[in-house]
């Protein structure tokens, strides 16, 4: 257990030992007690020891063990080395002795590291719902009806803090069975749904009485009275406007809808258009015809629009696409395709609008002419959920079927064991009167809830070394979060896989792929941290122009940096400094860039004589999150910096020691640079907050969502351990780029540990220093730090 204060006040103590000769420092002659009574006794020993930390627990402790976390903080410190500070009256240790030091303590933490056991992980939820995807080819996520996972060190798939509840066992039974249900059909093959709906004008249903629908094409309608429109009058969401717009449909299949497409021009309202329709299940095309258009003056005149008409898509109540429809003179098609599990779809067309809610200017017109949905849409008949588990046969054969399946599921191939318990299962289910087909759902489901199918169970040889299949499923879960795919499972069976020519291509394959969207969304979104903008609540008294259009935009941007700089390989220094983002017309304004037009993200290039944007720290999402409700937090942000970039996370605080708030509640301090320095003063904070609030500090020129702001270089100013002053998000780029190398290693830490789904031992970690200088040498490029680690002993080894 830790101590309740951080291991950093006997970094002193320490630092002052490697004052001593060398010979001291070296194998056998290095005596921890004889240190710790000479350095460390006269503060931290006694009822009130310095700090609240006493080093009795440690005298004559010589138990170094694989989670010898003091020791590995200590070690932490000595890297960086940050104690004693430079201001410091205490001796400071020469580079010789400081490194003779770090040796020792390297050693014995490796020898007490050695293997990190044979912890085998489960699942977590994007991996289940992916891997269902992707072996039955069905769109279904039934993970999203489990316990949450829980996180640790940043990620939701480490082992460590996995459990397998009853609950949880209940729901693999069942999301088995509703998986099943969808990729098997006994039915024969559908008739397609096609269908038009147009809107109507007022003038022509205007007091008619409703009639039954009908699929008399549009054009043979004029002239004659409309045969089919909708009776229910339905109100703007969110306003006081009625409206009595209707519809019409034409084609072919069910029907059922309601319509109502309008806008009245104000910020915030919304129209809607509704299709109540029974659907089979399968994927279908919504295809939409729209423009938006300005707003007139009475006299006919435009009105210059303000802000970007949005056509949402929801399906089910679950938004699935959010489109920005561009001014224009004609409709244009949008396209969106969805998956209907339901057999009852509602898919609501919401028309918005993308402005700042102080300008309450006029805004465009969505206008919809024409909504066409269609489907069930497959290649062939039976769809590809059906043959992935019967190949072009029936359900005759069924051993070859269970053998098939169970090889896919459990990511290698399935053994003769293995395939007969199956089929004695089936054949049992066969003689208590169940069909083929329902005897083969029986084994099918035993399958999918075998330990095999939902844990990461990785064969090794006799050298630790792991087998081929399980390197295709331990590459596929860290970039995919799924299963290996055919190209992947043929190069295990050939023995090939594990060539390094042949990892280094398949990295390059993978990541081009589009199911390498997961490693942007769970490794870069876990590592960024941006799916907490979710969470963000800045208060809108303080922040009057923080909307739900900003928060997508700044999530947005988040999204496709780290996406693009993995598609197109740049370097990781982009990470810490780029001169481009990725903006709309919202969040552009937000930032003070011209130029910038329409509600979709465009890569935006940012001035060549500013660095007060780029990167990831300078981010408004990233600046949001790092911040208070009602104001900015150097302190976050300074965590930010070691957390996140450097993966050096200072400890908790301790429990008596007042938030800033409530510091300044009692007059203590006026400002936050006031009641920070005050922190400082305070031994039990210095440690810490002489590390933390030199990254923060200069990032206090961006308020709490990421706007700039002038402020005085007083302010901005802080001076970082080594004693260097910096001021301003300029001079903190350059700081964090002087140390190019401490960021790889950083993320190199955190990749590692999210691709192998456990906390890294310490010999996991002596591979870092040849990772980095691999992606050194490789011009610091993204794709050479994945392929650094997957060549790495603790990716091929168990």
């Amino acid at each position: 257990m830790r101590c309740a204060i951080s291991p950093c006040v006997l970094i002193g103590c320490l630092l002052a030992m490697i004052c001593l000769p060398a010979a001291w420092l070296t194998g056998a002659e290095f005596d921890p007690d004889r240190f710790l009574k000479q350095y460390c006794a006269a503060c931290h020993q006694g009822e009130k020891p310095q700090g609240h930390f006493s080093i009795a627990p440690l005298i004559g402790d010589r138990e170094f063990t694989p989670n010898s976390t003091q020791w590995l903080d200590l070690l932490d410190q000595l890297g960086d080395r940050a104690m004693p500070p430079a201001d410091t009256d205490k001796p400071r240790p020469s580079m010789e002795e400081y490194s003779q030091a770090v040796a020792w303590l390297k050693e014995q933490l490796a020898a007490a590291s050695g293997s990190a056991g044979r912890m085998t992980r489960r699942l977590n939820r994007p991996q289940y719902n992916n891997t269902i995807r992707d072996l039955l080819h069905i769109s279904h996520r039934p993970a999203d009806s489990f316990p949450q996972d829980l996180g640790l060190e940043g990620f939701n798939n480490v082992v460590e803090v996995q459990t397998l509840s009853p609950f949880l066992l209940q729901k693999y039974l069942t999301a088995a069975e509703e998986s099943l249900a969808l990729a098997i059909t006994t039915q024969p093959e559908p008739e397609q749904i096609d269908i038009r709906y147009y809107p109507l004008p007022p003038e022509v249903h205007s007091g008619a009485k409703p009639l039954k629908p009908s699929p008399i094409p549009l054009k043979d309608l004029l002239g004659k009275q409309w045969p089919a429109y909708v009776s229910r009058s339905i109100q703007l969401l969110g306003g006081n406007y009625p409206v009595n717009q209707a519809g019409m449909r034409e084609g072919q299949g069910p029907h059922g809808y309601e319509m109502v497409i309008s806008q009245d021009g104000k910020s915030g309202q919304r129209g809607q258009l509704m299709f109540n329709t029974p659907l089979i299940g399968g994927r279908y095309r919504l295809t939409v015809q729209a423009y938006a258009t300005p707003r007139l003056e009475k006299d006919g005149r435009p009105i210059p629009p303000q802000g970007v008409s949005i056509l949402g898509v929801s399906v089910n109540g679950e938004d699935v696409q959010r489109i920005a429809i561009p001014l224009a003179d004609k409709p244009q098609p949008f396209v969106c395709e969805f998956t209907s599990d339901h057999s009852r779809t509602q898919v609501y067309l919401n028309g918005a609008t993308e402005v700042n809610k102080l300008e309450l200017k006029p805004v465009p017109n969505l206008v919809i002419t024409e909504a066409r949905l269609e489907g069930p849409l497959y290649d062939a008949w039976p769809p590809a959920s059906h043959r992935a588990i019967f190949g072009a046969g029936g359900t005759d054969a069924t051993p070859e079927i269970l053998r098939r399946f169970a090889s896919r599921a459990f990511r290698r191939p399935a053994t003769d064991a293995e395939v007969a318990k199956y089929t004695a299962l089936c054949e049992a289910e066969i003689r208590q009167g169940a069909s083929p087909l329902e005897a083969i759902r029986v084994g099918l489901k035993a399958i999918l809830v075998s330990p095999h199918f939902l844990f990461l169970i990785e064969p090794v040889d006799s050298s630790g070394r792991l087998s081929d299949y399980a390197l295709a499923s331990r590459l596929s879960y860290f970039l995919w979060s799924s299963m290996p795919d055919d190209e992947l499972f043929q190069l295990a069976a050939d023995d090939r896989l594990h060539l390094p020519a042949e990892l280094e291509k398949q990295v390059a394959r993978m990541l081009q792929d589009p199911k390498a969207e997961a490693f942007v969304n769970e490794f870069g979104g876990q590592w960024i941290g941006f799916h907490r903008l979710a969470e963000a609540a800045p208060d809108p008294d303080i922040f009057p122009t923080w909307d739900e259009d900003l928060r997508r935009a700044m999530l947005a941007e988040s999204q496709q940096f780290f996406r693009h700089v993995m598609l197109e390989n740049r370097r990781l220094t982009e990470f810490l400094l780029a001169d481009y983002t990725f903006a709309n017309e919202r969040l552009a304004r937000h930032y003070g860039i011209e130029g910038v037009q329409g509600g979709a993200l465009q890569q935006v290039a940012l001035p060549a004589d500013s660095k007060r944007r780029g990167g990831l720290i300078t981010q408004a999402g990233v600046l949001t999150v790092a911040s208070q409700p009602t104001r900015s937090s150097p302190v976050f942000r300074g965590i930010f910096v070691l957390e996140k970039l450097f993966n050096r996370p200072p400890p908790n605080p301790p429990a008596d020691v007042p938030a800033l708030e409530e510091a300044a509640a009692t007059g203590e301090a006026q400002t936050v640079r006031e009641q920070l320095a005050r922190h400082r003063a305070d031994a039990s904070c210095a440690a810490c907050h002489n590390r933390i609030d030199p990254w923060g500090l200069p990032l206090e020129e961006f308020d709490g969502i990421g706007r700039w702001r002038k402020m005085t270089a007083e302010d901005l100013t802080a001076s970082l351990q080594d004693g260097e002053q910096i001021t301003g998000a300029h001079d903190l780029q350059d700081a964090l780029l002087s140390q190019k190398d401490a960021f790889v290693a950083g993320l190199a830490e955190k990749m590692l540990l999210y691709a192998l789904g456990r906390t890294l031992s310490w010999s996991d970690q002596q591979a870092e220093p040849e990772i980095v200088r691999q992606v050194a040498a490789a011009d610091y490029r993204f794709q050479s730090l994945v392929q650094a680690i997957i060549l790495s002993p603790p990716f091929q080894n168990r």
